[in-house]
Protein backbone atom coordinates (compact mmCIF):
# COMPACT_ATOMS: atom_id res chain seq x y z
CA UNK A 1 0.00 0.00 0.00
CA UNK A 2 1.23 3.45 -0.66
CA UNK A 3 0.78 6.19 1.33
CA UNK A 4 -0.11 9.95 -0.03
CA UNK A 5 2.92 12.71 0.11
CA UNK A 6 3.22 15.16 2.83
CA UNK A 7 2.14 17.46 0.06
CA UNK A 8 -1.01 15.78 -1.28
CA UNK A 9 -2.15 14.91 1.82
CA UNK A 10 -1.49 19.23 2.77
CA UNK A 11 -3.30 20.16 -0.46
CA UNK A 12 -6.59 17.72 0.00
CA UNK A 13 -6.71 19.39 3.49
CA UNK A 14 -7.11 22.74 2.07
CA UNK A 15 -8.95 22.16 -0.59
CA UNK A 16 -11.60 20.84 1.63
CA UNK A 17 -13.11 24.12 2.46
CA UNK A 18 -13.73 24.82 -1.07
CA UNK A 19 -15.47 21.63 -1.61
CA UNK A 20 -17.87 21.82 1.03
CA UNK A 21 -19.12 25.62 -0.32
CA UNK A 22 -19.42 24.51 -4.04
CA UNK A 23 -22.91 25.36 -4.68
CA UNK A 24 -24.01 26.96 -1.80
CA UNK A 25 -25.01 30.36 -2.18
CA UNK A 26 -25.55 30.85 1.11
CA UNK A 27 -22.92 30.50 4.36
CA UNK A 28 -22.12 31.83 7.32
CA UNK A 29 -19.44 30.59 9.89
CA UNK A 30 -22.53 31.21 12.92
CA UNK A 31 -25.83 32.36 10.96
CA UNK A 32 -27.28 32.65 14.79
CA UNK A 33 -30.51 31.90 16.26
CA UNK A 34 -32.92 33.88 13.63
CA UNK A 35 -33.13 32.83 10.13
CA UNK A 36 -31.98 35.14 7.35
CA UNK A 37 -32.72 34.88 3.40
CA UNK A 38 -32.45 37.00 0.84
CA UNK A 39 -32.26 36.70 -3.44
CA UNK A 40 -31.96 39.57 -5.91
CA UNK A 41 -35.52 41.10 -6.75
CA UNK A 42 -34.69 40.45 -10.56
CA UNK A 43 -34.17 36.60 -11.66
CA UNK A 44 -30.44 36.91 -11.03
CA UNK A 45 -27.48 39.79 -9.26
CA UNK A 46 -26.79 41.54 -12.19
CA UNK A 47 -23.53 44.47 -13.27
CA UNK A 48 -25.09 47.78 -11.93
CA UNK A 49 -27.87 48.47 -9.19
CA UNK A 50 -29.17 45.17 -8.09
CA UNK A 51 -32.61 44.86 -5.52
CA UNK A 52 -32.14 42.23 -2.80
CA UNK A 53 -35.06 41.54 -0.84
CA UNK A 54 -34.91 39.83 3.14
CA UNK A 55 -37.06 37.37 4.68
CA UNK A 56 -35.83 37.39 8.71
CA UNK A 57 -37.60 34.97 11.35
CA UNK A 58 -37.96 34.36 14.63
CA UNK A 59 -36.38 31.10 16.12
CA UNK A 60 -39.82 29.89 16.27
CA UNK A 61 -40.34 30.16 12.11
CA UNK A 62 -42.37 33.56 12.83
CA UNK A 63 -41.67 36.14 10.41
CA UNK A 64 -39.56 39.27 12.63
CA UNK A 65 -40.80 43.24 12.28
CA UNK A 66 -38.41 45.33 13.54
CA UNK A 67 -35.10 44.00 13.19
CA UNK A 68 -31.80 45.88 12.49
CA UNK A 69 -31.43 44.70 8.69
CA UNK A 70 -27.84 45.59 7.30
CA UNK A 71 -26.39 44.54 3.85
CA UNK A 72 -22.78 44.98 2.64
CA UNK A 73 -20.86 43.86 -0.72
CA UNK A 74 -17.04 43.12 -0.77
CA UNK A 75 -15.13 41.84 -3.73
CA UNK A 76 -12.38 39.63 -2.03
CA UNK A 77 -10.37 39.53 -5.18
CA UNK A 78 -10.39 43.22 -5.16
CA UNK A 79 -10.21 44.23 -1.43
CA UNK A 80 -12.89 46.43 -1.92
CA UNK A 81 -16.88 46.66 -1.48
CA UNK A 82 -19.41 48.84 -3.04
CA UNK A 83 -19.30 52.53 -3.69
CA UNK A 84 -22.67 53.07 -2.58
CA UNK A 85 -24.31 52.05 0.60
CA UNK A 86 -27.49 50.18 0.20
CA UNK A 87 -30.28 51.48 2.36
CA UNK A 88 -32.45 48.35 4.10
CA UNK A 89 -36.73 49.57 4.65
CA UNK A 90 -39.06 47.32 5.84
CA UNK A 91 -41.71 46.83 3.72
CA UNK A 92 -43.93 44.39 6.03
CA UNK A 93 -43.51 42.91 9.15
CA UNK A 94 -40.24 40.26 8.55
CA UNK A 95 -39.79 41.22 5.04
CA UNK A 96 -37.19 44.05 4.27
CA UNK A 97 -35.98 45.85 0.74
CA UNK A 98 -32.29 47.03 0.39
CA UNK A 99 -31.48 48.93 -2.38
CA UNK A 100 -29.14 50.10 -4.24
CA UNK A 101 -27.13 47.00 -3.94
CA UNK A 102 -24.49 48.21 -6.49
CA UNK A 103 -22.00 45.68 -7.62
CA UNK A 104 -19.89 48.16 -9.87
CA UNK A 105 -17.22 45.14 -11.64
CA UNK A 106 -17.73 41.93 -12.72
CA UNK A 107 -16.19 39.11 -10.53
CA UNK A 108 -17.52 37.67 -7.43
CA UNK A 109 -18.90 39.32 -4.79
CA UNK A 110 -19.76 38.51 -1.34
CA UNK A 111 -22.91 39.86 -0.08
CA UNK A 112 -23.49 39.86 3.81
CA UNK A 113 -26.83 40.09 4.86
CA UNK A 114 -26.78 40.71 9.32
CA UNK A 115 -30.26 40.64 10.60
CA UNK A 116 -30.35 41.97 14.77
CA UNK A 117 -32.98 41.89 17.03
CA UNK A 118 -32.21 42.48 21.22
CA UNK A 119 -29.38 39.80 21.47
CA UNK A 120 -30.51 38.03 18.59
CA UNK A 121 -28.82 37.96 15.30
CA UNK A 122 -28.84 36.18 11.73
CA UNK A 123 -26.58 35.96 9.14
CA UNK A 124 -25.98 34.81 5.92
CA UNK A 125 -23.20 35.39 3.08
CA UNK A 126 -24.12 35.00 -0.53
CA UNK A 127 -21.67 34.76 -3.24
CA UNK A 128 -22.19 35.92 -6.33
CA UNK A 129 -20.45 35.90 -10.08
CA UNK A 130 -21.31 38.43 -11.84
CA UNK A 131 -19.92 38.57 -15.59
CA UNK A 132 -19.14 41.62 -17.69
Amino acid sequence: MRLASPLALLLSLLSLPLLASCGDPAQSADPGTLTVRAHTEAAAPALGENVVLVDVEDAEGAPLPGAAVTLSSWMPAHGHGSPDPAIVTETSPGHYRAAPVTLHMPGTWEITVRAESGAEFGEIVLNWEIGG
